[in-house]
C-alpha cells in the first residue's frame, strides 16, 4: 500500500475519532444500485472488465451533525458488481467518510474519502487477471442528495478509486469507479 493509500485510510479513522462527540447521531440503512467499472480498458487485453458492471449495495450509516450546516455520516457498505459481460462478479465492503454540506434546507453536496476491501472474487478468464488484483482501493466520492423528509434521503454519487486496479504484474493502468443512486432511511437512537 503506497503513502497516499496510508494517508487517506488514516484520515479517515482519525475524522471520526475526532468528530465523533457533538450532536445527536443517527443510524440508517442505505441501499444502492448503480454502474461499475475499469477506465481505460486495454486494447490489447480483450478479457479485461472495462465494460460497466452493475452494482447492489446495502448498509449502513452513522451520521452525526456537526452544525447545522454540515454532518459526518460514515457508511459500512456491502456492495456486489457482476453481470454485463459477466468477465468477473465481485463483492466489496465499501467504508465511505461522507461530509455532507447543506447549502439549502434539504438539498446536500457530499465529499470524502473511500476505502473498498475486496472480499470475494471470481475472474471468468481462467484466473488469469485474478491473482494480479490489488485487493484494497481508496478514493474520492462525489455526490448529491435530497433529504426527502426528517429521515429519508436521496442521493447520486461518483467514485474514483485511486489504486491501480491490477499491481503493476499485468500491463493495465486501470482504476476502479463507480456511479451509483442511494435511497436511505435514518432514524434515531
Amino acid at each position: 500500500m503506497n503513502y497516499l493509500n496510508r494517508f487517506i485510510f488514516a484520515s479517515l479513522f482519525a475524522t471520526v475519532a475526532v468528530f465523533a462527540q457533538g450532536g445527536t447521531p443517527h443510524f440508517g440503512i442505505h441501499f444502492g444500485l448503480g454502474m461499475a467499472g475499469l477506465n481505460h480498458p486495454s486494447e490489447e487485453e480483450e478479457d479485461t472488465d472495462g465494460d460497466g458492471k452493475l452494482v447492489v449495495a446495502m448498509g449502513g450509516v452513522y451520521s452525526m451533525p456537526l452544525s447545522e450546516a454540515v454532518t459526518f455520516a460514515p457508511e459500512a457498505l456491502f456492495s456486489y458488481a457482476g453481470m454485463p459481460g459477466q468477465k468477473s462478479t465481485e463483492i466489496r465492503l465499501d467504508i465511505p467518510g461522507i461530509f455532507k454540506f447543506y447549502p439549502l434546507d434539504y438539498f446536500f453536496l457530499q465529499v470524502g474519502p473511500q476505502v473498498s476491501l475486496s472480499l470475494y472474487y471470481r475472474d471468468d478468464n481462467d484466473g488469469k487477471n485474478s491473482k494480479y488484483r490489488n485487493i484494497l482501493d481508496v478514493g474520492p466520492v462525489l455526490g448529491i442528495g435530497y433529504q426527502i423528509d426528517g429521515n429519508s434521503t436521496i442521493d447520486v454519487r461518483y467514485y474514483y478509486g485511486m489504486t491501480k486496479y491490477f499491481d503493476g504484474k499485468v500491463a493495465l493502468e486501470q482504476n476502479a469507479q463507480s456511479f451509483q443512486l442511494f435511497a436511505g432511511y435514518n432514524y434515531l437512537f
